[in-house]
């Protein structure tokens, strides 16, 4: 009796709903200290987000610390959205190239010469051609191509601050004089050139003198900060100092190394403040504590400057890309807050600050409480709305594209301010198909106060963490194994921050909305680790925000295709959301030698779009909104395999590239295995859409599956193994083998059976199991990427390595690091890259497989560790 007792207690035990707020705030983001040293947090902004929008925030729960959190010292402080892009004109990046990058006689209105590969290795004679974007500069203008390849680029779209009373410039801080006069090169009046400085207006950056030369400067922008620094604002930086505390001698150093001295000779006014506000310094926090809430969404942040409290609450809405900040301190502190616009060159960061000329600020609409802001750069425009509280702030414009929200009165005794500011982003014009909004009709749009934005959040965010969605709990193997606390801890995080930073209209970049990485560009084969976890965790939804990306570029992707002699779409891979009036196409290749090659992103689309119809509550919904892109998809994977008269297979290239990519020539690689899987299992389950749809199984989808190359085969001491593809010789795992980056990189080979069901598909699980233990002991863990981990323990798990799975995804690697705020931070042997979401996504598909192994009481964990499980019932 006790023993069924003990039994029967343990069943209901295992059979409780799991405490979700519980477990989620188990893991919320907290620090506290005194003296706040960035270089011990150099990875601890925390984003706030929707999916399609984020705020990435610092302690002060604002953007306030900007140059301590930069560059290799963490996180860039920005404000992304899907929709915030900007394509730089080509004269401007390349002012001495009288070439154009765009042709509207030319496929596409790309101004480019293709590559005419020859199609197959043996194919029917005579042998086809197809154009394709490789060896770009040998048949391009390198400018060109490198052009292409990084515009159009991801921009910030403002940055929001805490900021002092005072006239402390910036950043470094020292003492400043008035750099206004007419100065000299020999320092004798009259001069032949004089240069003349003037303050155009009074600016937090510095950046508001104007230089005057006859021979060199013509009414340049200047900037200048209290040590003495002045750069110009121009593409072609240069920099001066001036070299004693009252402003009598500039030096100046130009880009090509050439030295320039001048002497005031007109006399100084008087000394004065270059504005009456300053940043905070580090210096300036004597005191620190934050937490951000996850299951609300809400960041608590609370701070001391000087020894006055600060108490900071910040959210973002989720009907609209809106930031909203409140906070509370003395009213003696005189603490604003700056709302400042940079803009973007090459893309290679979001946000560059000091080049006020290349882009506009127009105040559309001020009045007590509302500012309304139309933002251009160039072709592209967006609205910044912002309501603040009028009864405690007032708005002064304190440069071309900085405005401060400054308490309405500043009183020396303890009074207290309490104050909110919301900001509303949302574009004007124009990105892929959208047609252009008028920006007065953004003046009168609704912009949600404080309480509106932390209620859409908290709304938000318990809505994702309840039912349906799935949820496991692994405390009941905190005791027996201190790694079942940190796989909890980077599941629960790498769900709040893929919902926050990629559950948007369009794939996300390898880096979320926190910073550019290959400037902001989605690439289409990393959607299935950016994505695929959502249906899995019965979060379907959110994979359909992006499938829209797909049904209003479908033409585009169909153009592609033909344009190269296939039938049906052919997807890009490293895109960019392109201004239509820029270029009528929706989106470009960015052209290299890798790029315009890969196929292992097409049959994603159809996975993916499977699995969604399985886990949608209304799958017939999926089915007519997905059909024209799957079977469009399919066409094109039908049509890509060209017949080998020698084998009588189909072959997969050349050319084509593999998924590792590295240290392989596109023209001579052919078959690679996870891509022959991938394209027999998406090709069949195409043919089950028709089925659903009514339209019978089509021939030729099953003769080509069905009759492709078998999956290439090498021999190792542990028995015969997949080789990453026919091409790599000797194989993949002997150093210094051609066509294949031999055990370093991604381990792709793996994915014809951890990444797809290839079990089913022709893949010997014997064979297999040899290739999984090979890499396992051999493979180069710290020269990989995030999702390489995750793809070996998906491997693993197929094959019954329970024990093998869990000890890879929790692999002691530099490329499995999971910093203090849960992201993939993969290092890649010295890779600056700090955040991977790559391997967040992989961690969650992970974590569903273990799960979905037998359902409830999930057997894929160690059994010690007694994990529940909820709702993991898509197959995967």
């Amino acid at each position: 009796m006790a023993v069924l007792l003990s039994l029967l207690c343990l069943l209901s035990s295992a059979m409780a709903a799991i405490d979700r707020p519980e477990v989620v705030h188990r893991h919320d983001i907290a620090w506290n200290g005194t003296a706040f040293d960035p270089s011990q947090f150099q990875h601890s902004a925390l984003t706030l987000g929707n999916g399609e929008f984020a705020f990435t925030a610092d302690v002060t729960g604002l953007q306030s610390l900007n140059t301590s959190f930069s560059g290799k010292n963490g996180y860039p402080l920005n404000t992304l959205s899907n929709w915030g892009w900007h394509t730089t004109p080509f004269s401007r990046l390349y002012p001495n190239n009288p070439i154009s990058p765009f042709d509207p006689t030319q496929w596409g209105g790309l101004n480019y010469s293709y590559y005419n590969a020859t199609l197959g290795l043996h194919p029917p004679q005579p042998a086809r051609t197809a154009p394709y974007q490789l060896h770009c500069p040998d048949l391009n203008d390198n400018d060109i191509c490198n052009y292409l390849h990084n515009m159009p680029a991801r921009a910030n779209l403002g940055q929001l601050s805490f900021i002092l009373p005072g006239a402390t410039p910036p950043n470094p801080p020292g003492s400043a004089c008035n750099i206004t006069g007419t100065y000299c090169s020999d320092g004798s009046s009259p001069c032949s050139d004089p240069l003349t400085i003037i303050q155009s207006a009074p600016a937090l950056f510095g950046c508001s003198y104007i230089a005057n030369s006859r021979k060199a400067w013509h009414n340049r922008s200047l900037c200048y900060y209290a040590n003495g620094t002045a750069f110009f604002t121009t593409s072609d930086l240069q920099t001066g100092h001036f070299v004693d505390t009252t402003c009598q001698q500039l030096t100046w150093l130009n880009t090509k190394n050439q030295h320039f001295n001048w002497r005031r000779v007109s006399s100084a006014t008087t000394a004065g403040p270059l504005g009456p506000y300053r940043f905070i310094d580090v210096g300036d926090i004597t005191s620190y504590s934050q937490r951000l809430d996850l299951w609300q969404g809400v960041l608590h942040s609370n701070f001391s400057l000087a020894d006055v409290a600060v108490a900071v609450k910040t959210a973002v809405a989720n009907n609209t890309d809106t930031v909203g900040v409140s906070y509370q301190t003395d009213s003696g502190l005189g603490l604003g807050v700056q709302l400042a616009f940079c803009t973007t060159t090459d893309g290679k960061q979001a946000c560059v600050w000091g080049l006020d000329s290349l882009h506009t600020t127009i105040v559309l609409n001020s009045q007590p409480g509302r500012l309304d802001l139309h933002r251009q750069q160039d072709s592209d425009e967006y609205a910044v709305s912002c309501t603040y509280s009028s009864d405690s702030l007032q708005v002064i414009q304190t440069g071309p594209h900085a405005f401060v929200f400054t308490p309405v009165n500043r009183t020396s005794d303890a009074s207290s301010l309490s104050a909110s500011i919301s900001c509303r982003f949302a574009l004007v014009c124009c990105v892929g198909p959208k047609p252009a909004t008028a920006p007065s009709l953004l003046v009168n749009a609704a912009v949600p106060n404080f309480d509106a934005i932390v209620s859409e959040a908290t709304q938000m965010w318990e809505e994702f963490w309840q039912p349906p969605g799935a949820m496991v709990d692994m405390s009941g193997g905190f005791d027996a194994d201190p790694r079942a606390f940190e796989l909890e801890r980077r599941t629960i995080l790498s769900l709040y921050q893929l919902r926050a930073q990629e559950a948007g209209s369009i794939m996300p970049q390898e880096s979320g909305l926190l910073y550019n990485s290959w400037t902001g560009k989605h690439h289409t084969e990393m959607r299935y680790w950016h994505q695929t976890w959502m249906p899995l965790w019965q979060r379907p939804e959110l994979l359909a925000r992006s499938d829209g990306w797909f049904v209003e570029r479908l033409a585009n992707a169909t153009s592609h295709a033909a344009f190269q002699g296939y039938q049906g779409a052919r997807w890009g891979k490293m895109l960019g959301e392109n201004n239509h009036r820029v270029l009528n196409l929706h989106y470009w290749e960015s052209p290299n030698d890798i790029n315009p090659a890969l196929v292992w992103h097409q049959p994603h689309i159809i996975w993916m779009s499977e699995l969604q119809y399985l886990a949608s509550p209304n799958p017939s919904e999926v089915l007519e909104r997905m059909k024209d892109v799957v079977l469009a998809t399919a066409d094109f994977l039908a049509s890509f395999p060209v017949y080998n008269t020698v084998t009588k297979r189909y072959d997969l290239g050349p050319p084509v590239r593999s998924s590792p990519e590295g240290n392989e020539d596109p023209l001579q690689v052919y078959n690679p295995a996870y891509e022959l899987v991938q394209f027999n299992v998406t090709l069949d389950i195409a043919n089950t859409w028709r089925e659903r749809l009514g339209m019978g199984r089509k021939v030729e989808y099953d003769t080509i599956r069905m009759n492709l190359a078998e999956l290439p085969l090498t021999s190792m001491p542990i028995g015969e193994v997949y080789n990453g593809n026919e091409a790599c010789s000797p194989n993949l795992y002997t150093q210094g083998a051609t066509n294949c980056q031999a055990l370093a990189n991604h381990p792709g080979v793996l994915g014809a059976l951890g990444a797809m069901p290839g079990d089913r598909y022709n893949v010997d699980l014997s064979v297999m199991n040899n290739t999984l233990s090979e890499i396992i002991q051999h493979w180069g863990w710290d020269h990989c990427w995030g999702w390489d981990e995750p793809l070996a323990a998906l491997t693993a798990l197929r094959l019954g390595r329970n024990r093998d799975a869990l000890n890879l995804i929790l692999l002691n690697a530099s490329t499995n690091t999971y910093g203090p705020t849960g992201i993939n931070q993969p290092g890649k042997g010295g890779s600056q890259i700090s955040a991977y979401f790559p391997g967040n996504g992989g961690t969650l598909l992970v974590v569903a497989a273990m799960a979905n192994l037998t359902g409830r009481l999930a057997q894929g964990f160690p059994e010690p560790w007694s994990v529940q499980t909820e709702g993991f019932d898509v197959p995967y």
